[in-house]
């Protein structure tokens, strides 16, 4: 896109954003220094700098260095624009592009603050089919505000996010203990079950069929304690993070059981 566009963009988002007349300044001058640095193309092959960019934005503004914050932001909003033109080796560029410099920002009504993934899942997304010079300004606005939101989003959550957090970490804490009981269940009752059958009733082929249904029914027991947790697939990774350390745990008692004879 041409200078003017670019600038005209980040004027507009300056506007949204209530950023003062210093800030306002530096992203606009940012947000053409890829065309004066000449690092062509633009229009793809920029996920890296992008994300790199607004990396950098994010972590000065957390930093409290909001020029610094404004600069990375200012030359990533350049490579996001740029990905909705044209390409410079196609006959329409020039034409297209100075159809956009006459034309007008028409804004989104309304846009929520990302997280971080999501956030550079859109800045890096590029459109598919082609686009009218006034969808495309618009796109490329809407997605370099966007980002400006989330890049210069306060980094204290809302409380009722705070709030919910405090409960879900309370419940996936309840959760793992429940897990890790019912694994060393688990595992020490397969193991020691069959040997307390046999002391009782002696002579292991006669009840080999027991043993084995008896530990059939156990282990079903258990897994229905904690199928409602195995229901959320961070539970099941969470699982052979536990998984891992009773095996370790049951590894160091068996060394230890042997050590005693």
């Amino acid at each position: 896109m041409k200078w003017s566009t670019h600038r005209y963009i980040a004027d507009k988002i300056s506007i949204e954003l209530g950023l003062n007349a210093e800030e306002t300044k530096i992203l606009k001058e940012a947000s053409v220094l890829p065309d004066k640095w000449g690092d062509f193309p633009h229009h793809k092959g920029t996920n890296v700098k992008i994300v790199n960019q607004i990396t950098e934005a994010r972590r000065n503004y957390l930093n409290k260095n909001r020029r610094k914050a404004m600069y990375h932001l200012g030359i990533a909003l350049h490579y996001i624009a740029d990905a909705y033109s044209l390409p410079h080796d196609n006959p329409m560029h020039d034409r297209y592009e100075e159809t956009i410099s006459l034309l007008n920002i028409q804004s989104p009504s309304y846009l929520p603050t990302l997280d971080k993934p999501r956030t550079l899942r859109i800045a890096t997304n590029r459109p598919t089919s082609y686009l009218t010079p006034q969808i495309a300004l618009n796109e490329a606005f809407k997605v370099c505000l966007w980002v400006a939101k989330s890049v210069l989003s306060n980094p204290i959550p809302p409380f009722e996010y705070i709030e919910e957090y405090h409960k879900s970490n309370i419940k996936f804490l309840k959760d793992k203990n429940r897990l890790k009981f019912n694994f060393i269940c688990l595992c020490f009752g397969s193991v020691l079950l069959p040997f307390v059958v046999l002391f009782l009733y002696g002579g292991f082929f006669e009840i080999s069929s027991l043993l084995v249904l008896i530990t059939g029914i156990f282990s079903l027991v258990n897994f229905a304690s904690i199928y409602p947790i195995f229901k959320d697939t961070k539970n099941i990774l969470e699982f052979g993070i536990i998984y891992n350390e009773v095996l370790q745990n049951l590894n160091s008692f068996v060394d230890f059981f042997f050590e005693l004879f």
